[in-house]
């Protein structure tokens, strides 16, 4: 017989890239694993479609990493100490096999696909670990009925028609941010009644929020916009108005 041979190439990234809009490519073929290490300064990655069908990410720098082959069934950033934002929005969720964030605080999971977490159990998240936000991408809702996925934060700023569903089971306080996504009608309801906090600014508060019993919060930034929100806000508790800033 002949042994099957696992052929995996490793790639150090010493601050390439200069921002999420100006991403450095890497493109690499006839291999099944790449192992990044993230080193020197922060690092902007787009690691493009090939043959690969697994990832791993090392280093204590932060790292931004597009994975756009979605032949790949394992990522692993466990060891990791920078903040990781980690876009699998081109790979289907139950190809995966093991989907691990790194040991920092700080980062984020990018996903295209509806989300449900319940009792049943259906658990979409059940390889997701290690990750504090959840990123979502397109017309997706996310449905929560239990808080074993891990995820509290999230992030509704990319374009479409987001919803996050809180039902009763799940446990923690929740945050939202909506910041910058002034054209859809994102949807947040809290029937979980935990402490839940959005962020938005005032022209992206053209969907519903509907707050619990809980202490639910809305934080909005003074960006010029104007907007009613009488009949699409209820049941929350406290809105802020925050001064905008200079970028």
């Amino acid at each position: 017989s002949v042994a099957s041979v696992t052929d995996t190439v490793s790639v150090t990234l010493n601050g390439v890239g200069a921002s999420k809009t100006a991403m450095s490519s890497l493109n690499i073929n006839g291999v099944e694993t790449v192992n990044i290490t993230s080193a020197t300064a922060a690092n902007f990655l787009t690691l493009e479609d090939a043959a690969y069908t697994g990832v791993t990410v090392a280093g204590d720098q932060n790292l931004r990493i597009d994975v756009k082959d979605t032949g790949v069934t394992s990522f692993d950033a466990s060891t990791a100490t920078g903040d990781l934002h980690v876009d699998l929005a081109d790979i289907t969720l139950a190809n995966l096999t093991s989907v691990k964030g790194g040991a920092g605080s700080s980062d984020t999971l990018v996903i295209d696909e509806a989300v449900t977490v319940d009792k049943t159990p259906t658990n979409t998240l059940s390889k997701v670990s290690g990750f504090e936000t959840l990123a979502v991408e397109g017309t997706t809702a996310i449905t929560l009925s239990t808080d074993t996925a891990g995820i509290n934060d999230f992030d509704f700023t990319d374009a479409g028609n987001q919803t996050l569903t809180l039902n009763s089971g799940f446990e923690g306080a929740v945050s939202v941010s909506i910041k910058g996504d002034s054209t859809n009608a994102d949807v947040i309801s809290n029937s979980a009644n935990v402490a839940l906090t959005v962020t938005a600014n005032a022209a992206d508060l053209d969907g519903t929020i509907t707050g619990g019993t809980g202490a639910d919060t809305l934080n909005v930034t003074a960006d010029g916009g104007t907007r009613t929100v009488a009949s699409t806000i209820t049941n929350v508790d406290t809105i802020k108005i925050v001064a905008a800033t200079d970028p």
